[in-house]
Parts: structure tokens; C-alpha cells; sequence
């Protein structure tokens, strides 16, 4: 950078030099101008001309530009809804250039209809009202606001001991204005000790001092731990002669603590002898128990007896008795000759029918009709007796109490017509059916129960039993 500026120093110089040297040989010539001189005046809006010489007469000529209007304005007035406007005028000073201003009528208002506005607390109302859009013309006319009217206090949210509480006004104009303010918290009062954790044989309990209003614990005491207070023993098993017992005691301060201690067995201990007759049924023994848990400890067995039998009978055949045990032995069906049997002498009283399917007999008469009691036997010859015939105990006026078995399952027509002595009947658990003056005029039987599985009781089977009660 130097180096440049450096040569270019000298290039200047020499040039310097060499202009001195021709203007002293006569060989270079400066035009040196007088002022200038204005031929032709500028306007506003066309340009002038000016001109000035040398000394060796040299002419040097030059444009002086247009000057332009040099205007006085007077701002355009707009016309408005009630008044006339005009238009902007120019005049210019140094010709006779001029804008003539121009009249603007005036616009008239352009209205709209605003409806009316109540007043609220803070804020104006007004009635209906007309507006110009373009200007402030208005027919509107405030009504002032209300103002706020606040009743009494009202407890929203009452203080509590360790929260404040709220209180408000409402705005009797309008109830979404609310003045609130809040109310002192009350502080805790103290009430009664309290034992939240009682103390314990190994624990330490706690008792606390609380609000008596909000419960909340305002101190806390610790309790110290009671320890154990074990009494006497106590039995819970008893030892027997082949197990242990335990016994056991009880804290006072806490049953749930115990001291639990085996007991040893007793071991057992040798009674008298002991004899259980033998009978015809059961064999007998020779035993010693232990006099504490009656368990056998020495035993012998004495075999049973022969039976004592008798001869007896019923409707059905003959057969040993034990006199002793009650069972029988060696039966046998009757062997009848003129309806007495052969072997044992018992007299038949009942008649019998074979049903017609032939698996099962019928009642059908009664052989001697003196007699107070009947007992209808089950089965006869083998098979079930399940039907009570058709006027089978008619006319039976001393009969008094019948039994039926299990087996008999209908009691047909007029089967005990006027048995007038009649007062006890005990049927089947298995009759079906009681048919039509099944029980005609047994004017003395007071009760009969009727069986649950009986399916059919015709309307007139008890007609004329005016002392009857039946039960079901």
C-alpha cells in the first residue's frame, strides 16, 4: 500500500512540472470565466438561459431551470350531515396560475334505530334511541345508573377453629353483584383427655387433648405400658387316663396374653368286674373297667341262650313266640277246616275276594258282626289286602274302632254303612280314595285323620257324621 501511494506521488509531480514548462513556452492556455450573465429569465413553468466569456473570447452558455409555482393553498372545508363543504383552491404568487375552490353540499344524517338499555349498578341505561352514522347526532338521553343496594350479611361458609369462614351481600338490583368478605377464624378450645391407644402389658398407650369443636388433637400424652398381671391357674382340659390336659393363665390386662402348660395322663385304674347277662338274642360278658374313664380293661365273652318260645296267632298263620326278645320263629298259613284252622284253632273274621288282576285281595264282608274291634290285616294268602269292598262292615252296630294298614288304598261305597258305634278309624298312609257313603250315617265318629296322599274324597263318604272333625 505504500509502494502505491508512493508512485502515484510521483506521477502527480511530474505532471505538475510539465504544466508549469508549457505555460511558460506559450504552448498551453486556462479558460478563466467572468460571472454569469441571465439572457432569458426562468417562469414557473418554462426554463431561462444565462451565458459569460473568457478573455480570449470564449462563450460559455447554460439552462436555468423552470421555477415552479409557488402557490398559496386553501384546505378543502368537507361538507357534513347539517352543513355545506367546499373544494381545495391553489394561487400561484408569481403568475396568474390558480384552482377556483368549489361548493360541497351538505350530506344529511344517515340514522339508525338503537333500542333502549336498562340501567344496571354500574352502568348508564336509556331509553330507544336514533343515531347518525356519520356524525354525533344523537336522540339518545341517559338514565342514570342504579347504584348498588346491599341487604344484610349472609353466613355462607361458617368460620371454623383453624379456617376462616365467608359472609356476603347480594345486590337486591341485580343478584350476580356480590360483596364478600371473610370472616375470623375461631381458634381451638380444649375439651376432655381422650385414650386413643390404651396402654398395654408391653405397650405404651396414648391420650390426647382435643378441640370440642373440631376434634382436631391439640396435645398428645404418652402411657406407659401396664406389664402382665398373670392369676392362678386355670383348667381347660382335664388330663384322662390315656391323654394329657392343659391348663393355662390369663393376663388381666390382656386376655389375648396366656400362659399355656400341659397336664400328664393319668393312667388308668382297675374296677371291679362287671357281668352283662347274656339272652336269647344278645351274648353276655365278664369285663373290668377303669373306674375313671370306664374304658375295658380285661373282657370275656358269655354266648347267648337258647329261645323261650310259645305257640301263637294271628289272621295271617301260626308261629313261635320268644318269650324273652319277642321274635318269631317257624311261621306257617293257616290250614282252615269249616273256617277254622286245623293247627292252631284261630277262627277266621274277615272275608276276602281276589281282585281281578289277581295280585291283591279285597275286604268284602265281615263274619261275625258282634264284634267291637277290627284290625284288617296287610296280606292275606301272601298277597296285599289294598281294597276296603262295598258294604264290606254294613250293619256292624257294635263295631267301634277299625285299623287299616298301609296296604289298603281305596275304601269303596257305603263300605261301613250305619256302624252307629263307630268312633275310631285310623287309615292307610297310602289311601287314594274314599268313596260315596263310605262312612254313612256313623253318627259317633268324632275324628279321623285323613292321609296326605288320598286323591279323591267323594262329596257324601261322611254323610250323616254330625260330631266329625276332620283334619287334614
Amino acid at each position: 500500500m505504500k509502494v502505491k501511494k508512493l508512485a502515484l506521488g510521483l506521477v502527480l509531480a511530474v505532471a505538475a512540472v510539465c504544466c508549469v514548462c508549457l505555460c511558460a513556452c506559450g504552448l498551453l492556455h486556462f479558460h478563466l470565466y467572468d460571472e454569469w450573465v441571465i439572457t432569458n429569465q426562468a417562469t414557473c413553468t418554462k426554463s431561462g438561459e444565462r451565458e459569460r466569456y473568457c478573455s480570449c473570447g470564449e462563450k460559455q452558455t447554460a439552462v436555468i431551470g423552470a421555477l415552479g409555482h409557488a402557490l398559496t393553498i386553501t384546505e378543502a372545508v368537507p361538507a357534513t350531515c347539517t352543513k355545506d363543504g367546499y373544494t381545495a383552491s391553489e394561487v400561484c404568487s408569481r403568475c396568474d396560475y390558480s384552482v377556483e375552490s368549489k361548493g360541497v353540499k351538505a350530506t344529511g344524517h344517515v340514522i339508525c334505530e338503537y333500542g333502549a338499555k336498562s340501567p344496571t349498578c354500574t352502568e348508564d341505561g336509556w331509553a330507544s334511541y336514533e343515531a347518525c352514522e356519520n356524525c354525533d347526532y344523537s336522540t339518545r338521553v341517559l338514565i342514570a345508573r342504579l347504584n348498588h343496594n346491599f341487604g344484610e350479611w349472609t353466613v355462607t361458609k361458617p368460620p371454623a377453629c383453624a379456617a376462616e369462614g365467608e359472609r356476603i351481600k347480594i345486590c337486591e338490583n341485580d343478584n350476580n353483584h356480590i360483596l364478600k368478605e371473610a370472616i375470623d377464624k375461631l381458634g381451638h378450645t380444649a375439651g376432655e383427655w381422650v385414650d386413643v391407644d390404651y396402654a398395654a402389658c408391653e405397650n405404651d398407650g396414648q391420650t390426647v387433648l382435643e378441640c370440642k369443636a373440631c376434634k382436631t388433637v391439640i396435645e398428645t400424652l404418652v402411657i406407659s405400658a401396664t406389664g402382665h398381671d398373670y392369676g392362678e391357674w386355670q383348667t381347660e382340659t382335664e388330663p384322662t387316663c390315656t391323654q394329657s390336659g392343659t391348663r393355662k393363665k390369663v393376663c388381666a390386662n390382656d386376655e389375648k396374653h396366656v400362659i399355656e402348660e400341659v397336664i400328664p395322663a393319668l393312667g388308668h385304674t382297675e374296677g371291679s368286674e362287671i357281668t352283662d347277662s347274656p339272652d336269647c338274642v344278645n351274648a353276655g360278658r365278664r369285663y373290668v373297667p377303669c373306674v375313671i374313664c370306664d374304658t375295658v380293661l380285661k373282657s370275656e365273652i358269655i354266648p347267648v341262650t337258647e329261645h323261650d318260645n310259645i305257640n301263637e296267632f294271628d289272621e295271617n298263620g301260626h308261629y313261635n313266640v320268644c318269650r324273652a326278645c319277642k321274635s318269631k320263629s317257624g311261621g306257617a298259613e293257616h290250614d282252615f277246616e269249616n273256617e277254622i284252622c286245623k293247627v292252631c284253632g284261630y277262627e277266621e273274621v274277615l272275608v276276602f275276594a281276589l281282585e281281578p288282576d289277581g295280585e291283591s285281595y279285597r275286604v268284602s264282608g265281615v263274619k261275625d258282626k258282634s264284634r267291637t274291634e277290627v284290625a284288617v290285616p296287610s296280606n292275606y294268602k301272601g298277597l296285599p289286602v289294598t281294597v276296603i269292598g262295598f258294604e264290606a262292615f254294613k250293619g256292624c252296630k257294635k263295631l267301634v274302632s277299625v285299623t287299616m294298614p298301609d296296604t289298603v288304598e281305596t275304601i269303596s261305597e257305603n263300605a261301613f254303612y250305619s256302624c252307629e258305634s263307630l268312633t275310631t278309624v285310623v287309615l292307610s298312609a297310602n289311601l287314594k280314595s274314599i268313596e260315596k257313603g263310605a262312612f254313612f250315617n256313623c253318627g259317633k265318629l268324632k275324628n279321623i285323620e285323613i292321609p296326605k296322599s288320598i286323591e279323591y274324597i267323594d262329596d257324601l263318604a261322611f254323610y250323616g257324621c254330625t260330631l266329625l272333625e276332620v283334619k287334614l
